[in-house]
């Protein structure tokens, strides 16, 4: 029997329906990482494609790879908070709904919106953004964002 899940932590934050299914997809576990395709048997020739790790999982990709470590100390959000040790997605989100406020929870899932992005711009595009224009796409959208409330 499947078990209910409140997802409304997700649901209820002030970023657009697109970041909250991204949200919903980091909690599920559910984004085409290197490792989630492996653990599915499927095999591919690609690491992270930031450092080259093997090993690129959701948390890899999103917050422990240089790249993203690089980002996250650009924001005014507290390190400390962000990397929380959990090894599960969902968890690590819902650690970090508990601990920040509302705006700062929607900064979050903004962060790891445009970091997803980055990472697909360079696997796809070869495109590499610097830590800098990740950090304004993010103030412009939440500047956008903020003339729609």
């Amino acid at each position: 029997m499947a078990r209910l899940v409140n997802w409304s932590f997700i649901w209820s934050a002030r970023v657009p329906p697109k970041v909250r299914l991204f949200a919903l997809g980091v909690c599920r576990n559910g984004l085409p990482t290197v490792m989630n395709f492996e653990r599915r048997g499927v095999k591919i020739q690609g690491a992270c494609p930031w450092c080259g790790s093997a090993q690129e999982d959701i948390l890899h990709s999103l917050l422990r790879c240089p790249f993203p470590r690089q980002v996250w100390a650009l924001s005014h959000l507290r390190w400390s908070i962000i990397s929380q040790g959990h090894e599960d997605p969902e968890a690590w989100l819902r650690c970090l709904h508990r601990m920040l406020d509302s705006e700062d929870f929607c900064r979050a899932l903004l962060t790891y919106w445009f970091l997803w992005g980055s990472r697909n711009r360079l696997i796809f595009e070869n495109l590499q953004d610097s830590t800098g224009i990740v950090m304004e796409k993010i103030r412009c959208f939440e500047d956008a964002l903020k003339k729609q409330s």
